[in-house]
């Protein structure tokens, strides 16, 4: 099987594995994620940081990116 076969592949198994997450597990994960990344000191010190924006089924992101922007 050459590379990109078995990346399409991880890809699939991968989303299916995202989207059987309990909603509940994503909002406390977002929620520990959000509260430890703020505490870092390097991200309190960053003049650039750089964020994805969550996809449906993975931890929250826009509260982190809002806090940054405030």
């Amino acid at each position: 099987m050459d590379n990109i076969t078995q990346k399409r592949l991880l890809r699939r198994q991968y989303r299916k594995m995202r989207t059987a997450l309990d909603a509940g597990w994503i909002a406390k994960s977002s929620a520990a994620m959000y509260n430890q990344l703020l505490q870092l000191p390097a991200l309190q010190r960053a003049k650039t940081v750089f964020c994805f924006v969550s996809m449906p089924g993975e931890p929250e992101t826009r509260y982190i990116i809002a806090s940054l922007l405030a």
